[in-house]
């Protein structure tokens, strides 16, 4: 068998965190700056003591000019002498034609005139006792080297600048301590004065990158937003034509942006209204096809029964036949309601159809029906009460809200019964803070469970047998329902102790949105 081996999943590498424009110019300008004041740095530390030597050597170098000058005049060769070794605190020794030590700066007794002569000369307990360390520049004529005093405990080393003179030869000594004393303390100058003017300078670095990139931290903000479809917040003023031009940009992209998007939420919308308003036709036609095929069967039948008897008592018995046309007609009549009325819920729940609202006085829209419905409450034995407030506004399209009044006391007339206290029908308000709730109530029997949420349904009955004696069609409560959804309110029903109370909202008159 093969050996098969698991194969590892390759792995993902950790994506390295990206530092800021920012960071990186400031890294950047910073390196240029240490990496040049280093230089300088180690430059100065390596050669500034040879500058300094070079300069004393060129300061020899014009003494001994200004020295070999002065020898022909011998009233002023000395004090030329002691001005340029104080001038230039260094020390000199000269030697006659024969090697002779004939001056020296440490020597104090009588000098001896110029020109020099072969015999003069001065104790040698004033020449200088040293070893040559280096020899430096070496010519004809002139030399430099580098001695050590050997003469006392202290170590001290000179740059000496010998040169032939008239009658002999001149040396002058320059302390080398001296010089590496004073490029010392210049290395340490150099260094401090840069670490400070580097630490300055990457201050104001900063400070002017951050001026610069604070504003291309504040694009990136408002174009993250703008990535999270958040178009509230816009680019200001910017310093600098560039980027003044590109925070422009921004915003204008963001406008566009924004409008595009605007267009296209509302076509978007537009569209799912459609296609909602295109679902609920197709839903009413369905229910209108359904229902008026399922209830139009009995009053055809009804209407082609008479017809037919009709047809055979119109000359044996005429009276008969004015009855048969009676029920024709009344059934037609029945038929022609049920269908406005089916029209009507479709028109209201299809929106097609906008309300007229205006401000009305609740009161009196009920009180009017109890005023057209005077005879027949009167026949059955009816007590009204109107208990709502006489002030109550409502707010809404009076026309429509009339047919839910009509609607609900209709029904209330049908279903009142006497519990033992009369029949009553109450009409009455409760202040729910924005709206009133209009209330119906009817003393009878209770809705059964089953049926108290199939009420509001097109074509249903509770009672199918009473409903179709009393020429009932099941959709005043539908129609009920259609007009408070037009409305965007609420309705429903409750049992109560002794009946039945139907109610809906309407919105009061300073709450009109």
């Amino acid at each position: 068998m093969r050996r098969t081996e698991k194969t590892k999943a390759p792995k993902q590498k950790k994506s390295k965190k990206k530092l800021s424009v920012s960071a990186l110019l400031f890294r950047s300008i910073a390196s240029v700056f240490i990496i040049g004041i280093a230089i300088v740095v180690i430059a100065d530390s390596r050669m500034i003591n040879y500058v300094y030597l070079l300069k004393t050597g060129f300061d020899l170098w014009t003494s001994a000019d200004i020295i070999q000058s002065a020898y022909s005049d011998p009233d002023r060769f000395y004090n030329t002498l002691r001005e340029v070794e104080l001038n230039n605190d260094i020390s000199i020794e000269i030697y006659g034609p024969t090697g002779n030590l004939v001056y020296s700066t440490s020597y104090s007794g009588p000098y001896i005139q110029p020109p020099f002569k072969k015999d003069d000369k001065i104790s040698d307990e004033y020449k200088r006792n040293y070893v040559i360390v280096d020899s430096g520049i070496q010519n004809r004529g002139f030399h430099f080297d580098l001695r050590e005093d050997t003469s006392g405990t202290v170590k001290r080393e000179y740059l000496v600048f010998v040169r032939d003179f008239s009658d002999g030869r001149l040396e002058l000594f320059k302390l080398k301590n001296e010089i590496d004393d004073v490029a010392r303390v210049g290395i340490i100058f150099i260094s401090t004065l840069s670490t400070i003017m580097v630490t300055l300078m990457l201050f104001i670095v900063a400070r002017l990158i951050k001026r610069f990139t604070d504003p291309l931290k504040e694009m990136c903000r408002i174009t993250d937003n703008i990535s999270k479809l958040d178009f509230s917040q816009k680019v200001g003023e910017m310093r600098g034509e560039e980027i003044d031009r590109l925070g422009k940009s921004i915003n204008a992209l963001s406008d566009s942006l924004n409008e595009a998007l605007t267009d296209l939420k509302a076509k978007n919308q537009k569209l799912q209204d459609d296609i909602e308003k295109e679902h609920t036709l197709d839903h009413l036609r369905q229910i209108f096809i359904t229902g008026v095929s399922h209830e139009l069967k009995t009053p055809i039948a009804i209407i082609q029964g008479y017809a037919e008897g009709l047809s055979v008592f119109i000359k044996e018995d005429p009276k008969m036949a004015l009855e048969y046309a009676d029920i024709i007609r009344s059934e037609a009549e029945r038929m022609n309601d049920m269908i406005m009325k089916l029209l009507e819920i479709i028109k209201y729940d299809s929106g097609e159809y906008s309300p007229n609202r205006e401000v009305f006085n609740v009161f009196e829209l009920v009180e009017d029906w109890f005023v057209r419905s005077k005879a027949q409450l009167k026949e059955k034995g009816v007590t009204v009460v109107n208990a709502i407030p006489t002030d109550a506004l409502g707010y809404g399209d009076v026309i429509i809200l009339g047919s839910v009044v009509n609607n609900y006391l209709s029904n209330a007339m049908s279903h009142v019964e006497d519990m033992g206290e009369g029949k009553i029908i109450k009409a009455f308000v409760e202040d729910m803070g924005e709206i009133w709730r209009v209330s119906i109530y009817n003393t009878g029997k209770h809705i059964a469970d089953k049926d108290i949420g199939k009420i509001w349904t097109s074509f249903y009955r509770a009672d199918k047998a009473m409903s179709r004696a009393a020429g009932r069609s099941g959709l005043g409560l539908a129609l009920v329902a259609a007009i408070q959804r037009l409305h965007r309110m609420e309705y429903g029903v409750q049992n109560v102790s002794g009946g039945v109370k139907f109610w809906f909202d309407v919105k009061k008159p300073e709450n009109t949105d």
